[in-house]
């Protein structure tokens, strides 16, 4: 179990809908594990509005069936990645994010996505901050001091190096760009053949049970799945 606890200047509902729409395209990014795959779903605002104090990622776990190497099997994992979310006032929330899975390529996600957590709310401390600055020390003529007077013949110069402030372009100097979105409709359509893909296997699971018998889970599921493709096709 990986865990990690951080404070951002927002509300659950608006860190439940940031994270719905940067896990968009998760679904079509594979996990592999020694014998099969893994598939992340998108996150939804929905997991927030139910239980504020909670949002999760949930997976599907799909092997080769050994019985017929033309087949998968996919079971369902509930809450692969997820978040409590602790409110301390009207803008400020305590998140505690947390991983169960003993897989290298979801952890491997599951820093990169708080590292992009880190970029939308520097105040969590997940990534260093722009305006952070080293300071490097030169000295001039042989004789200098630690505050940039001349002493001399000598002089000491600290040179203060901005990280990501490039003035090149004639910019203001801290100036945040916006970000763009590079998807495109490749990608997108290449997302819901995978989303599609992924309730095929499901709707092949619950054809083998009737509407009494369906375990809730799979139900959920394949409910989630659904709504996960209708809004794919949406967007495009």
């Amino acid at each position: 179990m990986l865990k990690k606890s951080f404070f951002i200047n927002t509300t659950p509902e608006f860190f439940g809908n940031w994270l719905s729409k940067h896990t968009l395209m998760l679904s079509f990014r594979p996990f592999p594990t020694e014998k099969g795959r893994f598939c992340l779903q998108r996150s939804r605002p929905a997991d927030v509005i139910g239980n504020p104090g909670r949002v999760s990622i949930d997976g599907v776990y799909s092997y080769t069936n050994p019985e017929n190497s033309d087949l998968e099997i996919a079971l369902p994992s509930k809450e692969v990645i997820w978040f409590n979310l602790i409110p301390l006032s009207s803008d400020r929330t305590e998140i505690e994010a947390i991983i169960d899975v003993n897989v290298p390529s979801i952890e491997t996600y599951f820093r990169e996505l708080l590292e992009e957590i880190g970029k939308r709310w520097f105040e969590s401390g997940l990534v260093e901050q722009p305006g952070e600055h080293t300071k490097e020390k030169i000295s001039v003529g042989g004789i200098s001091n630690s505050f940039g007077v001349a002493i001399g013949t000598g002089a000491t110069v600290n040179v203060v190096e901005l990280h990501a402030h490039d003035n090149s372009d004639g910019k203001e100097s801290g100036t945040t760009q916006p970000e763009v979105d590079n998807d495109s409709i490749q990608n997108r359509e290449s997302a819901l053949e995978t989303a599609r893909r992924a309730l095929a296997i499901l709707e092949q699971q619950a054809a083998g049970y009737t509407s009494l018998t369906i375990p809730a889970h799979l139900k959920i599921e394949l409910e989630d799945k659904r709504k996960e493709v209708a809004e794919l096709e949406a967007d495009l």
